[in-house]
């Protein structure tokens, strides 16, 4: 009986790799490049694998065997084709003080990235750095329409017309390019907030809930107590009227009109 096998290819700025599983992690898989190279990649417990393909072979078409020692039966094949990433450049003119340049990135290596001024019939090849990046100083009166850009893929052959943007104007701050890598931790970043801001909120809906539950328990309160018979307060009680006593007259007092 065949093993079930899949298997994938994955590329971008750090390079290609083929991925893939298979259906009994005791399988021998072997992977043949376009070159012809044979790799046999270690399978793990869950049946995966991973191959690192270099830029050589990083455009064409691989196959992909597996087979179980014990039964050649199970041995099954599929193809993978490999691609490369397709090829994304930016560009900026950047101004610090006097002095403009073209800054820009690349999305992977290898890239050939040419620039056509005015001043020159020739393009000029602009070298790339370890880290994907470019810079070539300019006359501080170019501007975006006066340069023409393209990036050449020499393994596939693809080729792309690069937009030149006009950067932020600055004395001491060069503005950064943003890679994969930049963009994914401002992506973790917001995420952080976002869920601080929630937990916040749901910390806040709790506080309120329960003041209200204490305000609403207060109120039961005093309204079962407003059904009981009204007790009053000696202060509350109504004075009762007191009548002065009245001096009674004598039989002299009568007689001689005394009051």
């Amino acid at each position: 009986m065949q093993l079930p096998l899949v298997a994938t290819a994955l590329s971008n700025s750090l390079g290609t790799s083929l991925l893939g599983t298979v259906g009994n992690p005791k399988a021998i898989v072997t992977v043949t490049l376009p070159s012809g190279t044979e790799i046999q990649p270690g399978v793990d417990v869950t049946g995966n694998f991973v191959v690192a393909v270099s830029k050589k072979d990083s455009i064409g078409t691989a196959t992909v065997v597996a087979v179980l020692p014990d039964d050649l039966d199970s041995w099954t094949k599929t193809e993978v084709e490999l691609k490369a990433p397709k090829p994304i450049v930016t560009a900026i003119i950047s101004t610090h003080g006097n002095t403009r340049s073209l800054e820009g990135s690349v999305n992977q290596s290898g890239l050939f990235v040419e620039v056509q001024v005015p001043e020159d019939p020739h393009p000029i090849q602009v070298p790339i750095d370890e880290h994907l990046e470019f810079k070539l100083p300019l006359p501080i009166a170019l501007q975006p329409k006066d340069l023409k850009v393209t990036a050449l893929n020499p393994l596939s052959g693809e080729k792309i017309d690069v937009k030149v943007e006009l950067g932020v104007t600055t004395k001491t701050m060069t503005i950064p390019i943003l890679t994969e890598d930049m963009i994914e931790d401002y992506a973790r970043q917001a995420e952080m907030r976002r869920a601080s801001k929630v937990a916040h909120d749901e910390a806040l809906i709790k506080q309120v809930a329960d003041k209200e539950a204490f305000v609403t328990s207060i109120i039961d309160t005093i309204s079962v107590n407003s059904d009981a018979p009204a007790v009053m307060t000696a202060a509350e009680q109504p004075e009762e009227t007191v009548a002065a006593p009245t001096k009674k007259r004598g039989f002299f007092g009568w007689l001689f009109g005394r009051k």
